[in-house]
């Protein structure tokens, strides 16, 4: 029996979107705006409460034919890859649209396009369909730039610039991968579960410039190009650093919190589920690209002075360690992988907003050698900043602590040296942070006569809205395991190489004194899957 949750929750924010576009400006708007992202978000909590912990395959399943003669169909699910992203999707967006409640000017607009980027976001985590992923993810490159091009800084027509050819090369090269697929199979068809089913893409040669490559190794490389550009991967992270001098906080927020996420999720699915051999082979070119971000972000950090520089080369350090999980092809870092989005992305969204709010409260926009003294004036952005950079060094008790120990501990079983690697650029990272939070919040306050008396405390309405984040960051470090049971059986599914059929369950492994049945074939143990690639 299909389920329309998580159609409801797709539709609601574009509905929200509509609705205060053309109510009254002011507070209506803004209510009805908030309405409709919490709304959603609270129909995302009760698709939380359905899923099911244990079963590796899609659950919730919303489909019906949408383009026949084409083999297209509309069909949504949630499964170990997804779920977490709801809750992400679910806790940021409506903190996003608080955030910016007081814009004096645009308000509605602003408004309609965050909203519209939640609905795609939510569809582009949950399409169960090439042809649909591919629609839901190129409407969320769209909102991102008409955010910046209107409500940027000054170099905002730039800035949007960039994000549109980007993010048009990335969503070009995807949807060439997903017409690759299309047509290698017989019958033709977008349907993910579809293709796993018969045992992926088929063998086929095509030729380019005279020469035959496979279809299916031109199309991985597509996948992997298309969203290295949106994630994005260094060097083609360019856009991504401009964007975070120009954008407002909660647009980038919206990008680097959410929409990355997605992007590691996406591909985590895609090259486990659709290439699994080339996927298996070409695990150390993954996890080289993630070495490399992992450097670049954590030893760029050093020399970072602006607040949004420093921010931006944080998450490209941070996909580094996601694309190390992934190349490390096993089963614990893969779960660790997509606990590590969830906890990263609330704590980036905690941070962020908080920076941005100070630049505008006490006109902070970098710091340098002298001391703001800023947690006499401001104690509780000091708690909230120095428990957000815990999260991203991973201090004991909070998220990130949980998804970098997993990533570690699955890459180590792969590659011992990702210990080392991972431990001296976490060393990097905590030595720029906590330098920066020395020289913003500690010291003596200046008390002169021309001093700022602004100070950079949160007003009552942001704390209101950046206490959930900070209790979910909290939660999911004290208490991971409903989270991860969400994941576990997904992750061993994707790794193992048994698929994602709808309502497969981990299967436990015959008992060692009874043989499985004459021709049965016993599928890898979760051992077996944590070992993979040692």
């Amino acid at each position: 029996m299909n389920s329309h949750l998580l159609t409801g929750m797709i539709l609601l924010p574009f509905l929200g979107a509509v609705l205060q576009a053309v109510a009254n400006p002011g507070a209506p708007a803004r209510w009805l705006a908030l309405g409709a992202s919490v709304a959603s978000a609270l129909l995302g909590g009760v698709v939380l409460t359905q899923v099911a912990p244990g079963l590796a395959g899609a659950q919730l399943i919303d489909q019906l034919p949408w383009i026949g003669s084409y083999a297209i169909h509309y069909e949504l699910a949630v499964d170990g890859t997804s779920v977490l992203l709801l809750l992400l999707i679910s806790a940021v967006f409506p903190v996003l649209l608080a955030s910016e409640w007081e814009r004096p000017k645009g308000a509605r607009g602003l408004y309609a396009l965050i909203l519209i980027l939640q609905g795609a976001l939510i569809g582009a985590a949950c399409a169960q369909d090439l042809f649909l992923l591919f629609f839901f993810w190129s409407l969320s490159s769209l909102p991102v730039f008409f955010l910046v091009g209107v409500w940027g800084g000054a170099k905002k027509e730039q800035a949007a610039f960039r994000v549109l050819v980007t993010n048009t090369l990335g969503n070009t090269l995807l949807f060439a991968a997903f017409v690759l697929i299309y047509f290698a199979k017989d019958p033709h068809t977008f349907l993910i579960r579809e293709l796993i089913a018969s045992g992926g893409i088929p063998q086929k040669l095509i030729s380019i410039a005279g020469v035959d490559v496979w279809i299916s190794e031109v199309a991985f490389l597509f996948v992997c190009l298309g969203l290295a550009l949106r994630a994005p991967v260094w060097p083609l992270h360019g856009w991504f650093s401009q964007l975070a001098h120009e954008a407002p906080p909660a647009v980038f927020v919206a990008v680097s919190a959410v929409s990355v996420p997605v992007a590691v999720m996406i591909f985590a699915r895609l090259s486990n589920l659709l290439f699994p051999q080339i996927m298996s082979a070409g695990a150390a070119w993954v996890l080289g690209a993630g070495v490399l971000n992992l450097l670049v972000g954590s030893v760029a950090i050093l020399s970072q002075r602006r607040l949004s520089a420093l921010v931006a080369h944080l998450s490209l350090a941070h996909l580094g360690l996601a694309l190390v999980g992934l190349g490390s092809q096993n089963a614990s870092a893969l779960v660790g992988v997509i606990y590590h989005q969830l906890g990263f992305g609330l704590a980036l969204a905690a941070f962020g907003l908080l920076l941005g709010g100070l630049s505008l409260r006490a006109g902070i926009l970098e710091f340098s050698g002298s001391s703001e003294g800023l947690a006499e004036r401001a104690p509780t952005a000091a708690a909230i900043t120095g428990l957000a950079m815990g999260c991203f060094i991973g201090v004991p008790g909070l998220s990130g602590f949980v998804g970098q120990s997993l990533i570690v501990m699955g890459g180590y079983a792969s590659h011992p040296a990702v210990l080392f690697i991972v431990g001296g650029t976490t060393l990097l990272m905590a030595y720029s942070l906590f330098g920066m939070f020395r020289q913003l919040f500690l010291g003596a306050a200046d008390r002169s006569e021309t001093s700022d008396t602004r100070g950079g405390e949160l007003p009552p309405r942001e704390r209101l809205f950046l206490i959930p984040l900070v209790a979910l960051i909290v939660l999911l470090g004290f208490y991971p395991k409903p989270f991860i049971d969400w994941v576990r059986p997904t992750a061993f599914g994707l790794v193992s190489g048994q698929g994602l059929q709808p309502g497969a369950q981990e299967k436990p492994t015959p008992p060692q004194d009874e043989p499985a049945e004459a021709g049965a074939v016993t599928p890898p143990t979760p051992a077996a899957a944590e070992k993979k690639g040692t």
